[in-house]
């Protein structure tokens, strides 16, 4: 499995339990976290815990990440959207903030699955 299947195995598994996940926050105080914060966490860009300060950096950073490059452009695919760089973690964000679990969970599923198929090819 590559790099970037991996992360994004590792953020599903952050939230794969429903009472991890969350919409909303990054990651709360009972380290609950969204899509995104899981990324955050199993990518080292920042730990379980909520971010006091340093928020802005955090989406800068998150929009630099492959994983959030991945599942954004698959959620403009998938909503029929343009995907424009720039906004790459508010796709993301939108995404876990207007979805059920098992649809973000879905989402992850799906990203692995089509890495996974490239790498066999």
């Amino acid at each position: 499995m590559n790099t970037l299947a991996n992360d994004l195995t590792a953020a599903r598994a952050l939230i794969a339990n429903r009472k991890d996940w969350q919409q909303g926050a990054l990651v709360d105080a009972d380290g609950c976290m969204c899509l995104l914060g899981a990324i955050g966490v199993a990518t080292d860009l920042f730990k379980r815990e909520p971010l006091e300060s340093g928020v802005c950096k955090a989406y800068d950073d998150l929009d630099k990440s492959p994983a959030v490059q991945a599942l954004a452009m698959l959620v403009c695919k998938q909503e029929d959207r343009q995907y424009k760089p720039q906004n790459t973690s508010v796709y993301v964000h939108s995404f876990n903030d207007s979805n059920e679990h098992e649809q973000v969970i879905g989402l992850l599923d799906t990203a692995i699955n089509n890495l996974q198929g490239i790498a066999n090819d």
